[in-house]
């Protein structure tokens, strides 16, 4: 049975996916998200706690926003030798767009260890805050979602000419957040599949997570690993902002068609 709290995992994997943009992002886009990633998820069901999906999306949101909001100059740990090692081969390529996306996003989240001292800006930032764009809050992203849901005066469109069916329709659905990638022989082992999208990849982490009961419980973003996470990331424990960087390092490519 679906609970609002079985949802965290995937809410965060919304969240902290490379292509999203925490300074637009909704919580309406957030709950539309998660029906496309969770077919069984029914309409009705989300209307019916729409409330609480909208209060824990806004509770994931300021940790991730924590996460990025570290000083970047701070030394970023350097990933466990297993791991750099496990994507040798993929390195040698020259990384497509989406991976240049992705590195620079686990970068950011990377510093984020201890996680109550993010909050604050730095000497710099203050700097240059008038530079920058003022970050979204968690109540704007609630706020934002409401305007959304306000009655619009209609718009006449164009209409469009519709597409020639190029007869790649199925390749086109798998694209964006359903896209499957290869996995690492280390991460292969653990999921037991040679490849997923990076949603089933949080999602099967989260599962295992949970069923082990594997969170810290002084501190929840934190995960104590036994061994088979161990031989995943090399470590005794890891940060689930951090473990988001380590993962990127077991995707080593495009899924074989």
């Amino acid at each position: 049975m679906t609970t609002v709290e079985s949802l965290e995992p995937h809410i965060l994997a919304i969240l902290t996916a490379p292509a999203v943009d925490l300074d637009t992002v909704s919580a309406k886009r957030v709950r539309a998200q998660l029906k496309v990633n969770l077919p069984k998820l029914e309409d009705e069901w989300v209307r019916k706690h729409k409330g609480e999906i909208d209060a824990l999306t806004a509770t994931i949101f300021d940790r991730v926003r924590a996460g990025m909001g570290e000083d970047e100059k701070e030394k970023t740990p350097s990933p466990p030798a297993s791991v750099a090692t496990a994507s040798v081969t993929g390195n040698k390529r020259k990384r497509s767009a989406e991976e240049e996306a992705d590195a620079e996003y686990a970068r950011k989240l990377a510093s984020e260890l201890n996680g109550h001292n993010t909050r604050a800006g730095s000497v710099g930032n203050k700097r240059d805050k008038s530079k920058r764009k003022q970050a979204k809050s968690a109540k704007e992203i609630q706020d934002s979602d409401d305007e959304a849901d306000a009655p619009k005066k209609k718009k006449s469109k164009p209409k469009k000419a519709k597409k020639q069916d190029d007869g790649d329709g199925e390749e086109k659905k798998k694209g964006g957040y359903q896209k499957e990638y290869a996995l690492s022989p280390a991460l292969a082992a653990f999921t037991g599949v040679s490849a997923l999208s990076r949603p089933q990849i949080v999602k099967r982490l989260w599962d295992h997570i949970k069923a082990n009961n594997l969170q810290n419980p002084q501190d929840k973003r934190e995960i104590l690993c036994d061994d088979q996470m161990k031989g995943l990331f090399n470590v005794d424990k890891i940060n689930m902002f951090q473990m988001n960087k380590v993962i990127g390092a077991h995707i080593v490519g495009d899924a074989p068609q």
